[in-house]
């Protein structure tokens, strides 16, 4: 009985960890808007894909990284400006291709001004493994 016990522990404790994970497609996604939410435009920047051909001039990539980050932040605060912001967001799908190295979510956004939007989040996988938003293709 006891080890019955133990074996349930440790199988709810595993569970809720992979629960919590949030390296699945949905779980990037809903991190990325939770970033503009919060106007934490350098994490989001931090969930960007990088290749690794880019990762080999840090330097580079940095001072990339930096002005994608003032980009992004220019392009949210006008919207800020035109919606009051993000309010709420639901995962409505998530489509991972048949290789399962490419991914889309969509969301729908609600706005402080009452607007909704579909907002498509397409992602890939890092050569880590790790599920990153793509700007490309």
């Amino acid at each position: 009985m006891r080890k019955l016990l133990t074996m349930l522990t440790t199988l709810c404790v595993v569970l809720c960890f992979a629960a919590c994970s949030s390296n699945t497609p949905s779980g990037v996604a809903e991190q990325s808007i939770k970033y503009l939410m919060e106007e934490k435009y350098d994490k989001y920047t931090d969930l960007l894909y990088v290749s690794d051909a880019d990762k080999e001039d840090p330097e580079k990539l940095k001072k990339d990284k930096e002005e994608f980050t003032q980009l992004l932040e220019a392009k949210y605060s006008e919207t800020v400006k035109n919606t009051g912001g993000i309010d709420s967001y639901k995962v409505t799908s998530e489509d991972v291709a048949d290789d399962g190295e490419t991914a889309v979510v969509h969301l729908d956004v609600t706005y402080k001004n009452g607007k909704t939007d579909d907002y498509a989040v397409k992602l890939r996988k890092d050569s880590d493994g790790d599920w990153k938003v793509t700007l490309g293709k």
